[in-house]
């Protein structure tokens, strides 16, 4: 298991034990995750320390609009927690 999957799984775990309560960890999660899917896909010559900071900094942007700007933190999070289902669906259903 590499780094990067070990950490989503750890995130994704938080994210199941808190809910609702701390739902700017979720959209953390989903900007990290956001973060972690366009560095693997358009950096891919990258390392893979990169790439993870990469991501961090975008769960970082992503707490940050939670805490400050609660009603757009909502709508970038459902926007990309949506978009990463749809295409994670798309792609275990073969469609390219």
């Amino acid at each position: 298991m590499t780094n990067s999957a070990f950490l989503t799984l750890a995130l994704g775990i938080v994210l199941l034990l808190f809910g609702r309560r701390a739902f700017w960890i979720f959209v953390a999660v989903a900007g990290f995750i956001a973060g972690l899917t366009f560095a693997t896909q358009y950096m891919s010559g990258q390392s893979e320390l990169v790439i993870l900071l990469i991501a961090i900094v975008a769960g970082v942007i992503g707490a940050i609009l939670a805490i400050m700007l609660e009603w757009l933190a909502i709508l970038i999070a459902g926007f990309l927690a949506g978009g990463f289902l749809a295409t994670t669906l798309a792609v275990s259903l073969g469609i390219t």
